[in-house]
C-alpha cells in the first residue's frame, strides 16, 4: 500500500493543475500495476486501462475518447503507446513502468524508493469516477464505463460475504490464495480477484499473461485455495492431466464468469477437487457482479442467486412487462453498483439505463422459484470471444474501409476453442479480393480476438428490413 501512495503523490505532481486526472494504462498484470491502478485512485485520479492487445488505432480511439491526460505503460509495450500516439496525432506524458528504451521515467524510481513522499489522506467523493474500463455495451463501438469509488468498494463487500465467498479473511495464520490470471483491464479481474482480495486479505499470485507451463507452476508452488476465471481456463485445468487431485486438494472454490460453464467441464472440475465449489456469477461492466452461487448452495447449470444489494427482474421483449419464474425473457438489473453513465454519451446510456436505474442487459433468462438465474440467449448482438465482448459493427466499419469491400455483415458461430468465433458476410466491390486479402488488412486493423475466425463467405447481397437496417439473425439461420 506504501507503493500505492508513493504513485499517487507522483500523479499529482505530474499533473498539478488537474483535480480529477485521467490516468491510462496499457500494461499486464504485475504487483505494481496494482499499486499503480490503486494510487491513481487514492489521488482522486481515473483510472482508464486499455487492452493490451489492441491495434495502435484501437488505443488511439480510447486514449482520445477518456481524455487521458497521463499514460502509464509496460515496457515490453512501449512501441505500442508509440505507434497509438502517432496515430492519435498528440502527446501525453508518458511514464513507463520500468527501464524505458526512450528514455521516459521509470515509475519503478517512484514506488521502490522508501524515501519519495506518500499521498496525504483526504476524503474522496465516493461518487465521483474511479474506474473507467471500456465495454461494448449491449450494442456499438466500446464505450467508456463510469465506475464510481463507491461502485467498487459495494461490490467487493457482496462478494466478500460470508454467506457468498468460500475464502475467509486472513487471521492469524490463516490467509486463502489465488491467482491473479484475469486482466485487471476488465471489471472481472478487478472486482473478483483485485478488490475482493484486498478485502479478505487474500494473497494475489500474479501472472501477466496465460501460459500453460508458467499457470500449471503456480498451481504447484503456491496451494491455491480459490480460482476465478472465464470456461476456457478451467475447461483447460479439467482436461489437463499434469493437474492432478493432489494439486487442487487446496482448492476450496472455482468462481466462474464471462459466460456459461458447461457440464462437462463443471463435473471434470470435481472429479479432480470434489471438496471444492462451483461458483457460477453474472454481471457487466455496466452493473459489475450481480449474482454469484453461495458455497453452500452449489447448482451447475445456474449462474447464481441474487447478491446482496442487487435486484433483478426478467421482462417481455415487447411489453417490458415482468414475467414468472421459468419463462424466458430480457434479464434487467438494478445495484448500487451500477454505473453513472457511459463517458460523453448520454444518447447511449438512456438506452441501456432506465431514470430508476434499471440496466438492460441485452440477455435472455429464466430464474427458478428458488431465485436461481441462468441465461440461455443473448438479445444482444455481441460475440464472446474468449469471454471478451467483440462488437459486430466496429469489425463490419473496419471490413467496409477495405478498397475491395462494398458491405459486410459480421455474426458470431460457436467455437469449440474460442467460444464464439467472428464470421464475415462481403459484398464485394473489387471482384478480384479474396479471402487473404481480407485477413491480412484485419490483422493490421484489430486485435487478435477480432479477427474473422469463424471464416469469410463472399455474398451477392446482404438482408436488410425496409429502412435498411442489416438483418443479422438471417445471416446467422443461414449457417445453419
Amino acid at each position: 500500500m506504501d507503493n500505492a501512495l508513493r504513485w499517487g503523490e507522483a500523479v499529482k505532481k505530474i499533473l498539478p493543475n488537474s483535480k480529477n486526472p485521467t490516468v491510462a494504462f496499457i500494461c499486464p498484470n504485475s504487483p505494481d500495476f496494482i499499486c499503480l491502478l490503486l494510487g491513481t485512485m487514492a489521488a482522486g485520479g481515473i483510472a482508464s486501462p486499455l487492452n493490451p492487445l489492441y491495434t495502435p488505432g484501437e488505443a488511439a480511439n480510447q486514449l482520445q475518447d477518456c481524455g487521458a491526460e497521463l499514460l502509464v505503460v509496460d515496457p515490453i509495450l512501449e512501441p505500442l503507446a508509440d505507434a497509438a500516439l502517432k496515430v492519435l496525432g498528440k502527446s501525453l506524458p508518458v511514464v513507463v513502468n520500468g527501464a524505458s528504451k526512450s528514455g521516459r521515467p521509470n515509475a519503478q524510481e517512484v514506488l521502490t524508493n522508501p524515501n519519495a513522499k506518500m499521498l496525504d489522506f483526504k476524503e474522496i467523493y465516493v461518487n465521483s469516477v474511479a474506474f473507467l474500463p471500456y465495454s461494448s455495451g449491449t450494442t456499438g463501438n466500446p464505450k467508456g464505463v463510469k465506475l464510481s469509488h463507491n461502485a467498487l468498494a459495494i461490490n467487493a463487500g457482496m462478494l466478500s460475504s460470508q454467506d457468498f465467498h468460500r475464502c475467509k479473511p486472513a487471521l492469524g495464520d490463516h490467509q486463502d490464495v489465488q491467482i491473479g490470471i484475469l486482466p485487471m483491464f476488465h471489471v472481472f479481474g478487478v472486482t473478483a480477484t483485485l478488490m475482493t482480495g484486498f478485502y479478505l486479505g487474500i494473497k494475489i499470485i500474479t501472472l501477466p499473461k496465460f501460459d500453460p507451463n508458467l499457470y500449471i507452476s503456480a498451481i504447484k508452488k503456491h496451494n491455491i485455495t480459490s480460482y476465478q476465471a472465464v470456461p476456457l481456463l478451467f475447461k483447460f485445468m479439467a482436461a489437463c492431466d499434469l493437474i492432478t487431485k493432489e494439486d487442487l486438494k487446496s482448492a476450496n472454490s472455482f468462481v466462474v464468469g464471462g459466460s456459461p460453464l458447461s457440464t462437462d467441464v463443471s463435473y471434470g472440475l470435481k472429479n479432480k477437487a470434489p471438496h471444492a465449489v462451483i461458483q457460477e456469477g453474472f454481471g457487466m461492466t455496466e452493473t459489475l457482479v450481480t449474482h454469484g452461487t453461495s458455497y453452500f448452495n452449489e447448482n451447475i447449470g445456474y449462474c447464481g442467486q441474487l447478491l446482496q444489494n442487487a435486484k433483478a427482474k426478467v421482462v417481455d421483449l415487447d411489453t417490458r412487462e415482468m414475467l414468472p419464474p421459468n419463462t424466458p425473457g430480457e434479464l434487467v438489473l438494478q445495484s448500487p453498483t451500477s454505473m453513472l453513465g457511459y463517458h460523453n454519451n448520454e444518447e447511449a446510456t438512456k438506452e441501456i439505463m432506465d431514470e430508476e436505474g434499471w440496466v438492460k442487459t441485452g440477455d435472455i433468462a429464466i430464474y427458478t422459484k428458488e431465485g436461481f438465474f441462468s441465461i440461455i440467449d443473448r438479445v444482444k448482438e455481441l460475440i464472446k470471444v474468449k469471454s471478451l465482448q467483440v462488437s459486430p459493427t466496429e469489425i463490419e466499419e473496419t471490413l467496409q474501409k477495405h478498397p475491395g469491400v462494398a458491405e459486410a455483415g459480421v455474426v458470431g458461430v460457436p467455437d469449440d476453442q474460442l467460444g464464439e468465433a467472428p464470421v464475415a458476410f462481403i459484398v464485394k466491390s473489387d471482384p478480384d479480393v479474396s479471402e487473404k486479402d481480407i485477413h491480412s488488412f484485419m490483422e493490421k486493423n484489430l486485435a487478435k480476438h477480432k479477427q474473422l475466425a469463424g471464416g469469410i463467405k463472399f455474398v451477392d447481397e446482404l438482408p436488410k428490413n425496409a429502412t435498411g437496417k442489416l438483418l443479422r439473425r438471417i445471416l446467422k439461420s443461414s449457417l445453419n
